[in-house]
């Protein structure tokens, strides 16, 4: 029993000690992330240009699907039909 006791406040201890660390770690980030986030100007510059690049790139894609389009409806299927034999046509051949 009692080393099942010690075992327990081994882990335990340990664990504390893991939790303890993450805790700082994520202390250190979240305060990097708040001393990033006061640039709000610089944000909404970047912000602009990424809806700028994503309009370009579906009026590219819309342009290209117009044009894919287009193409295809200038395209001719052409079939060999065979020609009809009328009646006087058959008399001759014969």
């Amino acid at each position: 029993m009692a080393k099942l006791e010690s075992s327990l406040d081994r882990t335990g201890s340990h664990t504390d000690m893991v939790i303890e660390s993450r805790l700082s770690c994520l202390e250190t980030r979240v305060n990097a992330v708040e001393t990033l986030g006061d640039n709000s100007e610089d944000q909404a510059v970047s912000d602009e240009e990424l809806i700028k690049c994503a309009v370009e790139v579906e009026v590219k894609k819309q342009a290209e699907e117009e044009k894919d389009l287009e193409f295809r409806k200038h395209n001719l299927i052409l079939f060999k039909i065979p020609e009809r034999k009328t009646d006087s046509e058959r008399t001759e051949g014969e």
